[in-house]
């Protein structure tokens, strides 16, 4: 697990690739050897981009053993877990264990709301079973509510493997709190922004870095943003971040995002397939004149 430690930065929740809406290792292949020689910080599959809830579980597993060894520890890998009940997430956390995953992830349950103790239940059931650093994924507009500070803070404080937490919040205020509130107070946990434009804002308040799509297909501007942020390099951070903001008009122009992020890697010279898992409909031709709109402005 030492790879763990290195698990800081821009972190790539990478898109799934599929033809004819099969698993396709030869395009996943080619995305992953892109990230890497782009000098992303560490790759997460099935995540939400990657697409995992469309997913039967024979192919959940085909991903996972194939990402894992071909990224050969080159970088830190994470692994989405979240599944419909606790045995099947503490399933796939032995799976990706058993292939050399660094880490986990895994969003608190959706569809039904609990109080703060049956989330914090939650995690327990998953985190007292398994045997790698889990990060916690605070997504409410999917989940429909959010994991308080105060609950990361219990978990984090009870269960020494629950090493972190993505926000994927449109709000910079929920990113804060749970610095000031749990990372203040257990300095080694993990601060994760999920959305792009939040990534400086993070660094500046003690956070970690991101998890941003835009990285897909433009890793250079995030990257390049946080390696000004540790040379302090003033101007560069601004240049970047203005250049990522921009960049995020992307996830307004279809729904959900997915077919975007990969048409936009074929525009950028990746051989990748731009296919998603149905029930996903193809982006239009007004779509693609929009997206090529936008990268050239950028």
């Amino acid at each position: 697990m030492n790879n763990i430690d290195n698990l800081k930065g821009v972190i790539t929740p990478v898109v799934t690739m599929f033809e004819n809406q099969k698993f396709s290792s030869e395009k996943m292949g080619n995305v992953i050897d892109f990230l890497i020689n782009n000098n992303v910080n560490g790759l997460l599959f099935l995540g939400t981009a990657g697409e995992a809830t469309h997913m039967e579980k024979d192919m959940r597993l085909e991903v996972i053993e194939y990402c894992i060894k071909k990224t050969n520890h080159r970088v830190p890998t994470i692994v989405g877990i979240s599944a419909r009940s606790i045995q099947e997430c503490i399933s796939y956390a032995e799976h990706a264990k058993d292939q050399g995953a660094d880490a986990v992830i895994l969003v608190n349950p959706s569809y039904i709301k609990y109080s703060d103790d049956g989330i914090f239940n939650f995690y327990s059931a998953v985190a007292s079973k398994i045997d790698l650093p889990i990060l916690l994924y605070n997504f409410p507009s999917l989940t429909g509510q959010r994991i308080s500070p105060e609950v990361v803070l219990r978990l984090a404080s009870t269960y020494s493997n629950i090493i972190g937490i993505k926000d994927t919040t449109d709000s910079a205020s929920s990113t804060r709190e749970y610095i000031t509130t749990v990372k203040s107070k257990i300095p080694s946990f993990k601060v994760f922004a999920g959305f792009d434009e939040y990534l400086l804002n993070t660094l500046f308040l003690g956070g970690d870095g991101a998890i941003p799509g835009t990285s897909n297909f433009a890793p250079q501007f995030t990257t390049q943003l946080y390696s000004a942020f540790l040379k302090q390099d003033y101007s560069a951070m601004l240049e970047n971040h203005q250049k990522i903001a921009k960049l995020c008009e992307i996830y307004t122009l279809h729904s959900p995002f997915f077919p975007v992020v990969k048409r936009a890697m074929l525009m950028n010279h990746i051989d990748v397939s731009t296919e998603a898992l149905l029930p996903c409909t193809p982006i239009s031709n007004q779509t693609i004149n929009l997206l090529t709109n936008l990268l050239k402005k950028i």
